[in-house]
């Protein structure tokens, strides 16, 4: 017996074949990136008080992909911890309000995470003397701190003004003959938003701080350093 096969059948069958095959390879490519991706795990620390830095958002953004990005909260221990992540270079970086306070914005460092296994990565808000050197830029001799903070008004709405803030101390002036206290003082402007920053304070000190803002003026207060 003669059996003639059909063209357009046989088209079909080999089309849709193909298209099994396309299929499996894009599902063994798939199955294959997954188990390359990798982990990163890590703390935040904050030196200037010499402990984690609890509910700090910690940011992970891809560094060839902007669009690419994780978000975590730091834990009671400052840990945070990302999976699934593509091999390759990424940036890192933490936020939280007391980097606000210190007057600097985050803490960022670039990171290369491994295509298998876990990347450790520690964030460490930097010490008392080494932010002076960031924020005043002052020499790593200096031993100075500073008063970073916001003006705002006592009445209203207590919005944000401008003004002129002052920070005063006592110094020690020993010479052969005698040891005297002077009166030392350091100034600083409020920017539009309320924002002051006053360098050259002594960092271990108890200051007395004062602002004006035209006509009006606050009370004088200690701050100890």
């Amino acid at each position: 017996m003669m059996i003639r096969a059909n063209h357009s059948v046989i088209m079909r069958a080999v089309v849709a074949l193909l298209y099994m095959l396309v299929a499996a390879g894009r599902l063994h490519s798939q199955e294959g990136k997954s188990v390359l991706r990798g982990r990163v795990e890590g703390t935040v620390w904050d030196s200037t008080r010499a402990q984690p830095l609890v509910g700090s958002v910690v940011q992970l953004v891809n560094a060839s992909d902007r669009s690419s990005s994780r978000s975590a909260t730091t834990d009671q221990r400052g840990r945070f911890r990302f999976d699934s992540l593509l091999p390759g270079g990424w940036i890192i970086g933490a936020l939280h309000q007391r980097l606000d306070s210190l007057a600097i914005a985050q803490i960022t460092q670039p990171v290369t995470v491994k295509s298998r296994g876990t990347t450790k990565v520690r964030l460490v808000v930097p010490s008392g003397g080494t932010l002076s050197q960031q924020v005043c830029n002052t020499s790593p001799l200096d031993s100075t701190g500073y008063l970073f903070g916001t003006l705002r008004r006592a009445d209203g709405d207590r919005r944000p003004t401008t003004g002129t803030v002052r920070v005063e101390w006592l110094e020690l002036l020993i010479s052969a003959e005698s040891v005297t206290r002077q009166a030392a003082s350091q100034m600083g402007q409020a920017a539009a938003d309320g924002t002051y920053l006053v360098c050259g304070v002594p960092a271990s000190a108890i200051t007395r701080v004062q602002a004006w803002s035209g006509p009006d003026s606050t009370g004088a207060f200690d701050i100890e350093f």
